[in-house]
């Protein structure tokens, strides 16, 4: 599955649109269309999505042991490059 697929799933998931992402990323709305076309997506995006819809980001392992990802607190204004 890739990696538009699950942010597109994790949106479902938690109720929310496309433009509420844009919104809370700090981008256009075209700027989501285009990282949902081309697959670029940073580290820190997914983490921030993931707490936006409700969920994590992890790193889960065939023992169970999971190493979650957490977006950085001053991620919220910064980095607003598509």
């Amino acid at each position: 599955m890739s990696v538009s697929t699950s942010v597109r799933m994790a949106l479902a998931k938690g109720n929310k649109k496309q433009t509420e992402l844009a919104e809370m990323l700090g981008f256009q709305r075209q700027a989501v269309n285009l990282k949902l076309a081309k697959e670029r997506w940073t580290g820190t995006e997914l983490a921030r999505i993931a707490e936006f819809t409700g969920g994590k980001l992890a790193f889960i392992y065939p023992d169970g042991q999971q190493i979650l990802i957490e977006p950085p607190a001053e991620s919220a204004e910064e980095g607003k490059e598509p």
